[in-house]
């Protein structure tokens, strides 16, 4: 046997991952009227601690189960949003969002290098559907600015950012996935890529240490 025959189709690490499987039997429940995330993420000095998600389990009778702890992990997330798993409001879904970007920007600097996307970053960002939102002008005007070549680089790198973008705003509008409204999703994504950019750029944390 060659492994072509012996392998199958690979499936979404989400798919199979043990707490989706869970919650998955859970969700189909009947008694189950509704199933949100709580996002839990203390800041302790100028660090964040280790994320964790509470899943709240609310039943058709109006009793809500005790919340279940489990660790942030992006397959995780990737499966909660499958399971099309909302955050328990508005605020903390942008904040779930914000870490979220944090993953997938991260492969993003990798591709490139620190100093590069960070430069490439603000840019994309003000050219970007979010440029004018509240939380996200306030952050831009704190953000210094360097000096670009538009050469190749330059361009891939901000394709891949708005690919980013793109994909958390679909799993925001997607009717698989979350299914906000365009009205909801936009400030949920706004504010989220402010909490990032904040966190990113250590914007709160030079405040906090009074750095001009």
């Amino acid at each position: 046997m060659n492994a072509r025959d012996y392998f199958k189709e690979p499936t979404p690490a989400w798919k199979m991952h043990p707490i989706f499987r869970y919650w998955q039997g859970v969700k189909a429940d009947p008694s189950v009227a509704d199933v949100r995330m709580e996002l839990y993420r203390p800041k302790e000095g100028l660090v964040y601690r280790p994320a964790d998600i509470y899943l709240h389990v609310k039943r058709v009778d109006g009793r809500e189960d005790q919340p279940q702890k489990i660790d942030w992990e992006d397959v995780v997330n990737e499966g909660l949003l499958h399971l099309q798993v909302k955050a328990v409001n508005a605020d903390n879904e942008a904040q779930r969002f914000a870490l979220w970007l944090q993953s997938r920007f991260t492969s993003v600097e990798g591709h490139f290098n620190e100093s590069f996307f960070s430069a490439i970053l603000p840019e994309a960002v003000e050219e970007g559907p979010f440029a004018k939102g509240s939380n996200v002008s306030r952050i831009l005007s704190r953000i210094g600015r360097q000096r670009t070549l538009k050469e190749q680089a330059w361009q891939e790198c901000r394709e891949m950012i708005d690919n980013v973008l793109a994909g958390r705003w679909s799993e925001l509008t997607s009717a698989a996935l979350l299914n906000y409204p365009d009205p909801e999703a936009d400030p949920i994504l706004e504010k989220a890529l402010a909490l990032y950019l904040d966190e990113y750029f250590n914007i709160s944390n030079r405040d906090l240490l009074g750095w001009q």
